[in-house]
């Protein structure tokens, strides 16, 4: 394909599987835009569970494919600044931020500070700001180039981790004795476990306890977080002890399991994603069980309430310091992830139908790259 081009991966909105490159000229920038060559994009199971909710998402919207039908997957990753047009924003800059899975971009970058901008694209405006927003790497005290897949990867789900770890530190962890997760194997789940085991109360006997599927209890015992893996049908052998729950899986089955075992040793319930997104939010499955009464976990809410506490500049000094526990942890240990890095259209496409088909292992994930 020429250099002058714009190259995308594209899948069909109400089928994933089918997948495609496309191909269009390059565009030029107009007065206040810029175009940001993309070097490489992480893409793991989590990029599947939310394509599979697209429509609900608006996952389409933020990088509109030009055939209604189809819709470009994006993912969080790095890039340099091809193109400038717009005033303060130089060429060669990086940039760590929201993209497709594409060659380009282009932004109309506002609110251009020292540290980040807002892509002011029309198309986005209403769109969710966190996704709008895009750091200028030069003056982030957390990135390092040779950190960049961990970045893409893990970073955007450390900072639930952090607020969670650091909501659960605050309540005590309700006075729990051990703390039950489902999906144990999701990043959101063991770096919430990574956090969680260096609190002073899981260091003087709370035990973190992981409760996944026969498909991925090996890679879940490897992971150093969890005291004790078991089986979802195995919650009879655990002692009946105050309890927290914390619900990454979204599975009804599971929850109404766990709180009709523990009933009133079940000290508190808590529904963070949903890895089963279809089971997670409905009331037939939250109320009436025995014990603690579900609660949903919402970041911005937690993200109000510690800048309110502290002041933004604390609350980004606090999840820096959280953030560099987790990526120095993984770092040192192959067992948390197995990166790989995708060079290539063919080579992308091949990744892509791997992780869409459910061929692809909890701990895999990719950097994939498109450009030259």
């Amino acid at each position: 394909m020429p250099d002058r081009a714009l190259i995308a991966l594209e899948c069909r909105r109400n089928s994933l599987r089918d997948l495609r490159a496309v191909e269009h000229s390059l565009p030029e920038p107009e007065a206040g835009e810029a175009l940001l060559a993309i070097e490489h994009v992480g893409f793991s199971a989590n990029n599947v569970s939310y394509a599979a909710r697209g429509e609900q998402l608006h996952f389409w919207r933020y990088f509109p494919a030009q055939d209604a039908d189809w819709g470009r997957l994006p993912g969080w990753g790095f890039a340099t600044v091809q193109t400038s047009r717009a005033a303060g924003l130089e060429v060669g800059e990086r940039i760590y931020g929201y993209f497709p899975l594409a060659s380009h971009v282009l932004v109309r970058p506002k609110g251009l500070n020292a540290g980040s901008f807002v892509d002011g694209a029309a198309h986005r405006a209403d769109l969710e700001p966190v996704y709008n927003h895009y750091v200028r790497c030069a003056a982030d005290r957390d990135w390092r180039s040779d950190l960049e897949p961990l970045q893409a990867l893990l970073k955007p789900l450390a900072l639930q981790a952090y607020l969670l770890d650091d909501f659960l530190e605050e309540e005590q962890l309700f006075g729990a004795q051990q703390v039950l997760f489902s999906s144990p194997s999701s990043k959101s789940a063991w770096m919430t476990a990574i956090l969680l085991a260096a609190r002073s109360r899981t260091q003087q006997g709370v035990r973190l306890i992981g409760m996944t599927t026969a498909g991925n209890l090996g890679h879940v015992r490897d992971l150093p977080c969890y005291d004790q893996v078991i089986l979802g049908d195995q919650i009879g052998t655990l002692a009946r002890v105050p309890t927290l729950y914390l619900d990454f899986s979204g599975s009804a089955a599971q929850r109404i399991a766990v709180h009709g075992y523990f009933i009133e040793q079940l000290e508190y319930s808590c529904i963070i994603g949903g890895a089963q997104p279809d089971m997670m939010g409905s009331g037939q499955f939250t109320a009436g069980l025995p014990g603690a009464v579900p609660n949903h976990f919402h970041t911005a809410p937690r993200v109000a309430k510690r800048t309110q506490d502290w002041g933004l500049a604390q609350l980004t000094a606090e999840f820096s310091l959280a953030w560099k526990r987790i990526h120095q942890t993984v770092n040192q240990d192959r067992r948390w992830m197995q990166i790989e890095q995708v060079r290539g259209v063919s080579p992308a496409l091949a990744a892509l139908a791997q992780a869409i088909d459910g061929r692809f292992d909890p701990q895999r994930a990719f950097m994939i790259g498109l450009g030259a």
